[in-house]
């Protein structure tokens, strides 16, 4: 039975333990006690890159894959492949061009991918001069989890500013609203070729009718009923290609999943927002069941 490695310790990291169980031995590192009925739990955290490959190698771990962001963004991938470890994952300058929101923004730009009119700042005073002409709303973002805000009143956006600037952030993101149904459109890739593996509705807000906090995800719709497969080809042609091939000839090269964040506009137009660098916890559990 082949070993898998598993790094992370949230809802997602538990549903891809939960599914691989039934056909391998899975280890969890650092895991929860609720993961210890189906996987091994390991005492070491995900970021621990030295400890994670030692462990890999003395245990005879077939297959590592980091699923936490903490784990994604260190050198594992290269220092896996150095001792010749197998590891699912995209290398360290790939994560840190997709995972870094402003990065990720500018990407999209230099690609001409359709994504809503944005601006990045790295100082306080800039970003007031530049929403006092905004059209109103629009959506602030960090590279903190759970951070896009959508704000509509100029007195309260400077409270958020200097919420958000205490914590020294070092890039804000402010970005036009788009009205429309959200998807995340998921990719499997060996940083060549692509596979479409799923696509979800991601339901943020905390309340039900679409109020109250906004949240990284509050629970999931697979597949996206309003994403048509010419919406998938569309988005594998223009997004996906594109994204890979650029980061190929930056010598970045990005295996693992890759997830497409978008809206779907009343018209049927497309925009995206950023991207995925594995399954969301909002989801994985319902795009695992559905491959």
């Amino acid at each position: 039975m082949k070993k898998i490695l598993i790094l992370g310790n949230s809802a997602k990291e538990y549903a891809l333990a939960k599914k691989l169980s039934d056909t391998c031995e899975v280890y969890v590192a650092p895991g929860s006690d609720l993961m210890s009925s189906f996987a091994n739990v390991i005492d070491i955290r995900d970021n621990s890159v030295s400890e994670v490959l030692e462990y890999a190698m003395e245990n005879g771990i077939d297959m590592t894959i980091p699923c936490s962001l903490s784990s994604l963004q260190t050198n594992i991938t290269e220092l896996f492949e150095k001792n010749g470890q197998n590891i699912f994952a995209p290398s360290q300058n790939a994560i840190n061009i997709l995972a870094d929101k402003a990065s990720a923004k500018k990407l999209l730009y230099k690609l001409r991918i359709s994504t809503p009119r944005f601006g990045i700042f790295e100082k306080q005073n800039m970003v007031v001069d530049y929403i006092k002409n905004l059209r109103h709303p629009f959506v602030i973002k960090t590279n903190e989890p759970s951070s896009a805000v959508v704000l509509s009143d100029l007195k309260f956006s400077k409270g958020v500013l200097d919420s958000i600037f205490m914590k020294n952030a070092h890039k804000v993101v402010i970005e036009d609203y788009v009205a429309g149904t959200p998807f995340v459109f998921y990719t499997i890739t060996d940083g060549y070729k692509a596979l479409p593996i799923g696509s979800s509705i991601i339901y943020k807000h905390s309340l039900d009718g679409d109020g109250g906090q906004l949240t990284s995800g509050m629970g999931a719709c697979v597949p996206n009923y309003k994403l048509s497969l010419e919406n998938e080809a569309m988005l594998m042609e223009s997004v996906v290609y594109p994204t890979l091939d650029y980061l190929n000839a930056q010598n970045c090269q990005y295996v693992g999943i890759l997830g497409v964040n978008g809206i779907i506009e009343k018209d049927g137009q497309l925009q995206i927002l950023g991207y995925q660098t594995f399954l969301q916890d909002a989801d994985a559990d319902s795009i695992l069941e559905m491959i």
